[in-house]
């Protein structure tokens, strides 16, 4: 990085975890891909994917090979199967300002990536929001002298408000005075890479119990990506074979909006 005679301080961050790492890393490029194509049609304009797009711009050309060796050890652990490392960097001190900067606008994405009517990349979930908010938030926060914080995983850096970044929970219970085979499977929180495996298991177990019928109960879902998606479609192909149904009942906004961009609203018998 070259940022001229500008003092430079050690940055130190304990205990990053590789595969939230690798997650983060894999999100970011997707949603830098999609808006350069959204540029590529509408070359002006002051939106959020104009922004992101010049911030990085301007950070790759002033900080220019800034964390290449760090992410080489990344990928080394992650190869490894390491659970995490510790990072050094040496810095400037308008790392710090950057780092601000950057936090605000990939939260300003997330919020464009839940309102956009197009996208495929989807807002990040809580644990790679988590993630990025302890990082940079190590960068700002160490630049003034204080000392590391360790990551200590999901939940600690969320919003005290918001607890949803927990493993989704499965509540499965026939309809009352219901004696036709049909189940409701009720969701909570993020259904995704994480969490999608529970939900195969409880779908699997209804499958092994006769159950003919499923209702998903997705009001209470706030996040759902293309793993929870394919759980979804590949229990209602199977129901299908068999003579029954899937049906996804009262999809939160969050999980409307993911089914009614990648098409499968309707695919998904949405009531």
């Amino acid at each position: 990085m070259s940022d001229g005679d500008e003092t430079r301080f050690e940055v130190v961050l304990l205990g990053v975890p590789v595969a939230l790492w690798a997650e983060a890393s894999a999100h970011l490029d997707a949603l830098r891909r999609e808006f350069a194509l959204m540029l590529a049609t509408d070359p002006t304009g002051t939106s959020v994917p104009h922004r992101l797009h010049q911030l990085m711009a301007e950070l790759s050309e002033r900080f220019a090979g800034f964390g290449e060796p760090q992410r080489a050890q990344l990928e080394r652990a992650s190869a490894e199967g390491q659970g995490s490392v510790d990072l050094r960097y040496t810095v400037s001190v308008s790392v710090a300002d950057a780092a601000a900067r950057l936090l605000e606008l990939l939260d300003d994405a997330d919020e464009f990536c839940r309102s956009g009517d197009a996208l495929l990349t989807l807002a990040a979930p809580h644990r790679v929001q988590a993630l990025r908010r302890w990082f940079l938030t190590e960068f700002i926060r160490q630049s003034g002298g204080e000392a590391p914080t360790p990551w200590h995983g999901i939940g600690e850096e969320l919003p005290a408000e918001s607890d949803d970044g927990l493993p989704v929970v499965t509540t499965v219970r026939r309809q009352p005075g219901d004696d036709s085979g049909t189940a409701v499977l009720s969701l909570h929180g993020d259904v995704d890479l994480v969490t999608a495996g529970e939900v195969r298991q409880a779908l699997a177990d209804l499958r092994d119990e006769g159950i003919t019928d499923v209702v998903i109960d997705a009001s209470d879902v706030t996040f759902l990506d293309s793993v929870g998606i394919s759980v979804l479609l590949s229990a209602a192909k199977r129901l299908a074979e068999e003579g029954g149904r899937l049906e996804v009942r009262s999809p939160s906004p969050a999980a409307s909006d993911t089914l009614r961009i990648t098409g499968l609203d309707d695919i998904l018998n949405i009531a």
